[in-house]
């Protein structure tokens, strides 16, 4: 899983950044607990939060797909939406005060990389469980790993019909 390894080592990076944000103004306002109606205090709070709410459930997906086999490219390029909507919105929230269509955009970014990476997963699910040839190589898919045993509890076969399944 390095594709993942890359992406959420560089969100985890901006989270310690947004944290940092946060901390920064509650020592200079004194305020321990909550936003003390400080309004950049507010701010970056809700962008630290935001952030921690969307980032853990949006790189499991992405994780779900390299382990599937998905193409590098299209883990990429869900990482890199991943990365550059949180960065956006972020920025729009911590880092200046008026900046709506930054935090639109990256909220935009954010979902539209979650659908897809969503929507990729119930592909690769459906593919496997209907043994319709996507979890053989066609349309980027990779095949199971020889180590994966090809029929589960269901009984339902998984992999290549011509092979032998124990």
């Amino acid at each position: 899983m390095i594709i993942t390894s890359l992406y959420a080592g560089l969100l985890g990076l901006l989270l310690c950044i947004l944290s940092v944000r946060v901390i920064s103004v509650r020592r200079t306002t004194g305020v321990g607990l909550g936003h003390g109606d400080e309004i950049a205090l507010e701010r970056r709070i809700r962008a630290q939060g935001n952030f921690a709410e969307y980032v853990p459930l949006a790189i499991v997906p992405i994780g779900a797909l390299e382990l599937a086999g998905q193409n590098a490219i299209v883990l990429h390029l869900l990482g890199i939406g991943l990365f550059l909507g949180r960065l956006l919105h972020g920025w729009a929230l911590s880092f200046s005060r008026k900046n709506a269509s930054a935090r639109i955009a990256g909220m935009v970014l954010t979902l539209v990389m979650l659908s897809v990476a969503s929507v990729l997963n119930l592909a690769v699910y459906s593919s496997r469980l209907l043994d319709l040839g996507w979890g053989r190589g066609e349309w980027g898919f990779a095949g199971l790993p020889e180590w994966i045993p090809r029929t589960g509890r269901t009984g339902i076969a998984c992999g290549n019909r011509n092979k032998s399944v124990t």
